[in-house]
């Protein structure tokens, strides 16, 4: 026999498995504790409490559930038993009370057993550890922990403040460097020795000392439902993504910068628009629409520095990637010596390593891209430190020479080209409407390539630079607030008096429930819209059947159209301003017209390029009908395989080979779907450690749901009727589980990780989930009245 074999544990309950494996581990200890077993308790509790106060003699414990039913291999019921804590000084009512409860909990069984377990002092850590990945069983020790002094309860509770991170099994040494993972990991290698080839789910703390404590030992339960092949699949993607990282890191010409950073979030947002796993289509859309050159095009077109390579995302994996260095490249002023530009580059690339929480917040935490009331005062001292004085002084000169160029040109055309370029869309639109009723596979092709060539020359284009006016106009407003004698709320107010594309969706909207609209005509506005935009398989809303639920008028916000004005005093704080900032070459009514107009003018340029970009899946559903590909096929195809087609002859074989691409792109994007990758790259090693950003949710499964919302709280009826709907809680709590019994179609949740106790049970039950989805998103869909869940591609549509 192996001395392998000699070392295997056998699972048992709870208290089993601990004593089993408790005498073995040199990494980490078990908190000392007792056992009774249920007869016992009921036999003499008496002799029970006795012997409990004798033995711990007031330190703090915890009475811990230990059912026969417990951590089975088929189901885990995590989190459905009681704990209670007791702090010292408890009564001995205090202590049979807490028995009665725990024991009630499990319900009544011979074999059912209460732990009472010494409590660890001092917690600076604690949390889960799955040794795989438990939506797919991916070769992954995922890592849940709050780093805290908390209740160890607090992440199948899903407290707040909890922090994920995924290291691959097999990763290099050098890819990790924090010295706390590098020990858990270490105590987590030693139990698996004793559990051979057995998934294991591991409650843990750590003290302020840095000693580890093991705290539960469990099997995953829904291995059976992972596939065969997914460790070998991992296996072999990840040395692939990693060659790719170190080949698009490499500095291209006349980019500057010493090192190469990427992210998922910053600068054009691709995790927003097109989600973390985005299929073929939608992502090379983005691409052709904005990343690949129009990105740095408008800004050139502004003064900003033009760039040779273009190209600011890259996949890797399924997942879109920024590349941060040229995107902090792009905000240099076009005149800027080099030089200069070569220490900024590097400050802000050193900045957002060492503060990698900033990463969907550059703009405007990390670099400095247009000058504001406040530019001298927040940045001279940093500035002048790393460029020196005259340095700082070419540096301001030159972006601040630029910043009001933009706002003089703007407020002396009046966004004439802007507005004439949205026109031309409008206009085109009306053009070729109906042609997706064409039987002509060429026509719709052609009329397709025009539609999104368009839609790039002047659509996102515009686009592009309107979203940087937009930019320095919130710049301009948020300076303000910090620099004059007006308040955050009349700030507020003067934003919402800029009535966009949305304000008038909503009073549209409200017509239409009035019946003062017909539905029709409101279709004809805004059918085009839908939750993912880029997305083929995403309904618009000309093709949701329901999209006026019966409803009262009263549940929609009444619109204010009330005009705002500055008053006297607040006119003359930014005259006074202005005098500083330009000497008055902008006065206040330019600047305020400046600011309305760049958010406007952005919001409606967005929403027409949006409405071509829709149509031309559209056209793109309509062909795929005609040549027999499903929308679900199409959105497996590169648009450079669109724009390929429409420029050869077709035949069978060209057809066949389309489709043995849509097949290979199915197997490879579903491979990529189980590789874990972090929000933000900042070493080629980082490729084996997967991270979450605090607002990024744990998807379960790979299904799609779409429906209605219901929220509860812990207040509502549980005769709630919940059958076939998405429902959305503040916590993954244990308390909410009798929502399992209503057939829900979906969850999604506030807070909460991927090994809290929602993301256990909707993994064993299958359950499409989002947990974790962050206050924002939380807050905004409690507004909402459906929402689509997107679990393969990681998106909450609303």
């Amino acid at each position: 026999m192996t001395e392998n074999k000699l070392r295997q544990i056998k699972f048992g309950t709870k208290a089993e498995t601990l004593e089993r494996i408790k005498p073995y581990l040199t990494n980490s200890e078990i908190p000392f504790f007792i056992v009774f077993n249920q007869l016992e308790v009921y036999k003499d509790l008496q002799a029970v409490i006795d012997k409990i106060l004798l033995t711990f003699n007031h330190k703090d414990i915890i009475i811990r559930s230990s059912s026969e039913h417990e951590d089975k291999e088929n189901d885990s019921k995590a989190g459905q038993f009681l704990s209670i804590p007791l702090k010292g000084n408890y009564s001995k009512k205090k202590i049979s009370d807490s028995i009665s409860l725990v024991l009630n909990s499990m319900g009544v069984s011979k074999g059912n057993q209460i732990i009472v377990q010494e409590y660890v002092p001092a917690i600076a850590m604690s949390g889960v550890i799955m040794t795989r990945d438990l939506s797919s069983g991916a070769p992954y020790y995922c890592i849940n922990y709050i780093e805290s002094k908390v209740d160890t309860s607090g992440v199948t509770s899903g407290k707040k403040g909890i922090k994920t991170i995924y290291v691959y099994l097999n990763a290099p040494p050098n890819s990790l460097t924090s010295p706390r993972i590098i020990s858990i990991l270490k105590m987590v290698k030693e139990i698996e020795s004793f559990f051979e080839d057995c998934p294991l789910d591991i409650e843990f703390a750590r003290d302020t000392k840095g000693k580890l404590f093991t705290l539960q030992i469990r099997q995953i339960t829904c291995s059976s439902r992972w596939h065969p092949n997914v460790q070998n699949s991992v296996r072999a993607i990840l040395p692939i993504l990693k060659n790719y990282l170190e080949r698009i890191s490499i500095k291209g010409v006349g980019i500057i910068g010493k090192k190469s950073i990427f992210g998922m979030m910053p600068d054009w947002n691709p995790a927003e628009i097109i989600g973390v796993s985005p299929k073929p289509l939608a992502r090379s859309l983005y691409r052709f629409l904005i990343t690949s050159s129009i990105w740095n095009e408008a800004r050139a077109s502004m003064g900003y520095k033009s760039l040779i390579n273009k190209e600011l995302m890259y996949i890797i994996g399924n997942t879109p990637y920024i590349d941060i260095r040229k995107s902090f490249n792009s905000f240099l002023p076009s005149l800027l010596p080099q030089e200069i530009g070569e220490k900024l580059v590097n400050f802000w690339i050193k900045k957002l390593d060492g503060n990698k929480e900033l990463h969907d917040k550059i703009e405007f935490e990390v670099a400095t891209t247009c000058t504001d009331f406040c530019f001298i005062e927040n940045n001279s001292n940093e500035l002048n430190k790393l460029l020196g004085k005259k340095g700082f002084e070419t540096y301001y000169k030159s972006l601040h020479s630029l910043t009001l160029s933009l706002i003089e040109d703007a407020c002396s055309s009046k966004f004439s080209k802007e507005i004439e370029f949205i026109n031309q869309l409008i206009s085109y639109k009306e053009k070729i409407d109906n042609s997706e009723k064409s039987k002509n596979p060429d026509n719709l092709l052609n009329v397709l390539i025009d539609t999104l060539y368009l839609c790039r020359s002047k659509g996102t284009f515009t686009f592009s630079k309107l979203a940087r006016h937009g930019f320095i106009a919130e710049s301009l407003l948020r300076s303000m607030n910090d620099s004059c004698n007006i308040s955050s709320s009349r700030l507020n107010i003067f934003r919402q008096s800029i009535e966009g594309v949305t304000t008038e969706l909503i009073r549209d909207f409200n017509k239409v429930l009035a019946k003062d609209k017909t539905y029709n005509s409101f279709i004809k506005k805004y059918g085009h819209l839908r939750p993912s935009t880029y997305d083929i398989c995403s309904p618009a809303y000309y093709e949701r059947t329901k999209l006026f639920p019966e409803i009262s008028k009263s549940t929609n916000k009444a619109i204010n159209s009330n005009k705002f004005e500055f008053n006297e005093k607040e006119y003359n704080s930014i005259k006074k301003l202005l005098g500083n900032f330009c000497k008055n070459a902008i006065s206040p009514n330019q600047l305020i017209f400046y600011i309305s107009e760049s958010i406007k003018l952005r919001e409606k340029s967005k929403f027409e390029f949006t409405k071509l970009l829709s149509y031309a899946l559209t056209l793109l559903t309509r062909w795929g009908e005609l040549q027999g590909f499903s929308k679900e096929d199409l959105s497996y195809i590169d648009f450079n395989d669109i724009i390929y087609l429409s420029n050869v002859s077709t035949s069978d074989d060209l057809f066949a080979n389309l489709s043995q691409k849509i097949k290979r792109a199915k197997d490879s994007y579903h491979d990529c779907l189980n590789v874990k990758l972090p929000h933000i790259i900042t070493n080629i090693e980082h490729i084996y450690v997967g991270t979450m950003s605090d607002s990024s949710p744990s998807f379960i499964g790979s299904s799609t749901v779409s429906g209605e919302i219901i929220a509860l709280n812990e207040y509502s009826d549980c005769s709630e009727d919940l059958h076939g709907k998405i429902v959305l809680i503040l916590n993954a709590d244990p308390g909410y589980d009798w929502i399992f019994t209503r057939k829900i179609i979906g969850l999604i949740t506030c807070f909460g990780g991927p090994n809290s106790h929602m993301s256990v049970r909707c993994a064993e039950l299958n359950i499409p989930a989002a947990v974790g989805c962050g206050e924002n998103t939380y807050n905004k869909l409690l507004q909402k009245k459906t929402t689509e869940l997107n679990c393969l591609s990681r998106t909450i549509s609303y």
